[in-house]
């Protein structure tokens, strides 16, 4: 299972592609963020909104669907942190 703070901070740091189990039991690969730079200029600096964020579920900024989406935090199968070269697997 993951830490909801490493994966914020991950997902702060820039873009990642997270895996997760939906709550329908279907599996999902999102391409998200919650790094202001690749944010809409509405969202910029002002960070996710505080209603969106709890212990057990994260929002975040789906760069496919240009909106905020979520899943809970201990349905997280994978997540790998996007990079210049190639994406690099965090677990």
């Amino acid at each position: 299972m993951f830490d909801s703070n490493w994966l914020l901070s991950q997902l702060q740091s820039g873009v990642c592609n997270v895996t997760f189990t939906k709550v329908d039991g279907s599996q999902r690969n999102m391409r998200c963020t919650l790094n202001s730079s690749f944010l809409p200029e509405e969202y910029q600096n002002k960070g996710m909104p505080l209603s969106e964020y709890n212990r057990a579920s994260l929002s975040v900024w789906d760069l496919e669907a240009n909106g905020w989406r979520s899943f809970r935090v201990e349905n997280v199968i994978s997540i790998s942190a996007e990079n210049t070269s190639r994406p690099q697997l965090l677990v």
